[in-house]
């Protein structure tokens, strides 16, 4: 918790960025829900399919029927125990926007292949009795307002014309996966209206032993393999699968749109983070710089108190540098540091080439390098600079001297790269306003001060160096001098 008030400010500070990318994230995984709930949905009529019930459909296509008398044969099979039919409709109703399921079933024995449809007896008997009869899912209920009683008329499709149906019964279903938007009717009303292209459009078939099912299905597609209508006998879940497929490969496409979605929502957050580090580079150091809980703070070079105007807070400080200066008189432990050239030590170059620094003297005042400091700071048992240097480049010694003698490693240097300069106008424009918006404004009678970094002494780092003293400034060619400017006009 100690962090959330950084994680609020730094929100805090571009607010249009920070709300476009909660829009963007919170889009991103609407859609991906979304995507998600169609393959769900796909998915849940073969879910909650029953293991005793199997399909029978023609092996040629779904939609081609199978004859009638197919259904005494399909009894006479050892483990069914009952047999129903069903035929798709495919009407709609009203203009035709609200799509809902219609069959045609063989109602008494479909009602109890399936016990999932839950229906008051006074309805169900109803249902059974009237030949025009209908049995509505709760959700259409809901949809269009109907009850029990209504007449509803249907516009057929593959069945053209207009069929009635009076409502006598509105089922629930005891599993919500198996849905509640189903419209049934009687198989014989279908079949008195169109006598000669009404035939089952698939049976349903329950079986004993759910074991028995592989066993089933090879005896009825042995059966009729030679009829003029041959057949295909499956799972129940097989068939819903199958069901689903006529719509193609949903399943995949969702899927690979919904890692879509996701990849864009890791570039979106990407992106975003990367700009908020460009932006904060130059509060890297203030915030390492905030010292108050370290114990020890160790400072190797440079005079952070000077040039940051800082003051450290650590318990103890320990600093290596060349000068008796604002940070030494800071520091609790001081160790004078030698020239890097007075030392063995080694760099990297851009293009990954590592070199060797040979030292060129012997160390004038004593001293430690940077290297021997921070490898006894942190214990380590080889303290030579030599040593250090050499364990670097580890290899024979026949290659260790070409490495001193060409004074690089060629086989460390890297491919080269392409870099685009990070700039943009417009950063370059918000420096130069916030500059501007930073500076008081002058009053008439008064003088403007303009401080600036001086090409010799920079912020005056380099102040105690004769030799950069002795340069002329590449403006006004003044040497040994610091002199206010003022403009002619003034």
């Amino acid at each position: 918790m100690k962090f959330l008030p950084l994680v609020i400010a730094n929100l805090a500070r571009h607010k249009l960025r920070t709300v476009l990318t909660i829009c963007s994230v919170a889009l991103a995984l609407f859609l991906f829900a979304s995507l998600r709930t169609v393959v769900t949905t796909l998915n849940a009529g073969s879910e909650v399919s029953s293991a005793s019930r199997m399909i029978v459909q023609n092996s040629t296509a779904f939609v081609i029927p199978l004859p009638q008398s197919y259904a005494n044969r399909l009894a006479a099979v050892p483990h069914v125990q009952q047999v129903t039919w069903a035929n798709w409709f495919g009407g709609k109703y009203g203009d035709g926007r609200k799509f809902f399921a219609q069959f045609a079933i063989e109602p008494e024995s479909y009602l109890k292949i399936y016990p999932e449809i839950a229906v008051a007896e006074d309805q169900k008997q109803a249902f059974l009795k009237e030949r025009s009869a209908a049995l509505i899912g709760e959700g259409l209920v809901k949809a269009f307002g109907w009850k029990i009683g209504d007449n509803v008329t249907l516009q057929g499709t593959i069945f053209p014309g207009d069929w009635t149906f009076t409502i006598r019964g509105i089922y629930h279903p005891t599993l919500k996966e198996y849905g509640d938007d189903q419209f049934m009717f009687h198989y014989d009303y279908l079949y008195e209206r169109e006598p000669t292209r009404v035939t089952p459009g698939w049976f349903i078939l329950k079986i004993d032993d759910a074991n028995a099912g592989p066993v089933v299905a090879k005896t009825i597609d042995d059966q009729f393999r030679n009829s003029t209508a041959p057949t295909k006998t499956g799972t129940e879940k097989a068939f819903a699968a199958g069901f689903a497929s006529m719509w193609g490969n949903v399943k995949l496409l969702m899927s690979t749109i919904g890692m879509a979605v996701v990849f864009a929502i890791l570039l979106v957050t990407a992106n975003a983070m990367m700009m908020n580090q460009r932006e904060r580079r130059s509060e890297v150091a203030v915030m390492i710089l905030d010292d108050a809980a370290l114990d020890t703070l160790v400072i190797v070079g440079g005079n952070p108190v000077y040039n940051l105007n800082w003051s450290p807070k650590a318990k103890t400080i320990v600093r290596l540098g060349y000068y008796e200066d604002e940070t030494s008189e800071k520091s609790g432990w001081n160790f004078p540091a030698t020239h890097y050239l007075e030392s063995w030590g080694d760099g990297i170059t851009t293009d990954g080439t590592i070199l060797p620094v040979q030292p060129l003297i012997q160390p004038l005042f004593g001293g430690l390098t940077e290297l021997e400091f921070l490898a006894r700071f942190a214990g380590e048992s080889q303290t030579n600079p030599y040593e250090i240097v050499r364990a670097t480049f580890a290899g024979s010694e026949e290659a260790w001297k070409k490495f001193l003698f060409n004074g690089f490693s060629v086989a460390t240097k890297t491919s080269a790269t392409d870099i685009k300069f990070g700039w943009r106008a417009w950063d370059v424009y918000d420096l130069i306003g916030e500059s501007l918006n930073n500076t008081a404004p002058t009053k008439s009678g008064n003088l403007e001060v303009v401080f600036y970094r001086d090409a010799k002494m920079d912020d005056g780092r380099y102040a105690n160096n004769g030799w950069m003293q002795e340069l002329p400034d590449p403006i006004t060619k003044m040497t040994w001098d610091n002199a206010v400017l003022v403009s002619r006009k003034t």
